[in-house]
């Protein structure tokens, strides 16, 4: 579920500007960190 709303939010953001796709591509990263620490 996490996922698909993750990418969704990247594809809406991808398109206004990169910069904020990647910020929100780091904030996935910590995300993935945290689920996998877990």
């Amino acid at each position: 579920m996490n996922n698909q709303v993750a990418a969704g939010q990247v594809r809406k953001h991808l398109r206004p500007r990169n910069e904020m796709a990647i910020l929100l591509f780091d904030q996935i990263l910590l995300n993935i960190r945290k689920f996998i620490i877990l």
